[in-house]
């Protein structure tokens, strides 16, 4: 799902200069990761997922990709690395860490404002994932 956000990333930029950053991000993510699939396990993770966030009075529609992410994450036991943390408080079970966004300093997370998922660019982040 990740994937398939940032892939929509650099046809949707309307400056050339945005559109070659995104689509540089989208290759590096597509290079360093192996995506995971939105298996049988991750399907029924959702229903869970999204009962959280019902219980929680947030809207599912509004967040179904981010919700699609989180079920991958719970289904395979792993844990999530984000740039945005707030789109995914109260799933429960859901093993939230937050990075901070490759456009800015190393550091704590800034509290980004972007509703797009972005990939942690950083050795550690990845090989914690592998």
């Amino acid at each position: 799902m990740t994937l398939a956000e940032l892939s929509g990333g650099p046809l949707v930029a309307t400056e050339p200069a945005e559109r070659a950053t995104r689509q540089v991000r989208l290759q590096q993510a597509e290079a360093d990761f192996d995506p995971l699939p939105l298996d049988v396990a991750a399907a029924r993770t959702f229903g869970r997922v999204a009962v959280s966030l019902h219980r929680a009075g947030r809207k599912t529609g509004v967040r179904s990709y981010d919700a699609m992410i989180a079920a991958v994450a719970l289904a395979n036991d792993l844990p999530l690395f984000m740039c945005n943390p707030a789109n995914f408080e109260h799933i429960d079970g859901l093993d939230l860490r937050s990075v901070p966004h490759p456009d800015q300093p190393s550091g704590p997370s800034s509290g980004s404002s972007s509703s797009e998922p972005q990939v942690a660019t950083d050795p550690a982040f990845r090989d914690t994932l592998r």
